[in-house]
């Protein structure tokens, strides 16, 4: 379906006519922080993220991995550059003539907003410091695509809680830099997409759960 959208209403075409931002990030990927970049959290020369950096922290689920397991969650973070290297001014007339919009400055300002998540340049290589329950946690370094991944053992907490966590970053660091963990029930739930059998069989037969993540399915 989506192939077909694609086809019948030229999005090639109209893509191929806009600046092209990926040039900018090819000389990043090839530099020794790239390259490194793509061993993940095994990076022995992550940098940590600086003011001029642009951090995004998500919520995530603490779950136990067995009954008599420690609580853990995975951190999931992504790092940007504040200051996209192509010209956004080309990028949002470009976009405002494709759908015939006026040279208006409220209309340019919100293509501007919607569109500077996608102009920022990834940052690879970026560890984060972070805290939750006045723990340290370390996230990252992030891989080729700016994003990191950790599984990291949490502080106890009641289940059914939501914990906050902050990043620990220099003066004039943006983004989201608070996330929430969410203490999942012992019992064990999840969300499963476009599944509904399966979830309805993990609510009549709450045994067969292994992994601590099924929610309750409300469509059996």
């Amino acid at each position: 379906m989506q192939l077909r959208t694609r086809r019948e209403f030229g999005f090639d075409e109209v893509e191929a006519s806009l600046p092209n931002p990926k040039l900018t990030q090819l000389p990043q990927l090839l530099s020794a922080t790239g390259v490194l970049s793509y061993l993940g959290s095994h990076n022995p020369l992550g940098k940590p993220v600086t003011g001029k950096d642009v951090v995004w922290l998500f919520d995530n689920t603490a779950f136990k991995p067995s009954r008599l397991g420690s609580w853990q969650a995975e951190f999931v973070a992504a790092v940007f550059e504040q200051e996209p290297k192509c010209t956004v001014a080309d990028m949002v007339s470009g976009i405002a003539g494709k759908l015939g919009l006026a040279d208006d400055a409220e209309q340019l300002k919100t293509i501007e907003e919607r569109l500077m998540p996608f102009l920022w340049d990834i940052r690879p290589g970026r560890q984060i410091r972070a805290v939750q329950d006045q723990k340290e946690i370390k996230l990252g370094p992030t891989g080729p695509n700016g994003i990191s991944s950790d599984i990291i053992r949490i502080p106890t907490s009641e289940s059914g809680t939501l914990v906050k966590t902050s990043a620990s970053t220099p003066s004039g660091t943006q983004g989201l830099l608070d996330a929430h963990t969410y203490f999942a029930d012992p019992d064990g739930w999840a969300i499963i997409s476009g599944m509904p059998l399966p979830l309805c069989l993990f609510h009549l037969f709450p045994a067969l759960s292994s992994y601590p993540a099924i929610p309750p399915a409300t469509d059996c």
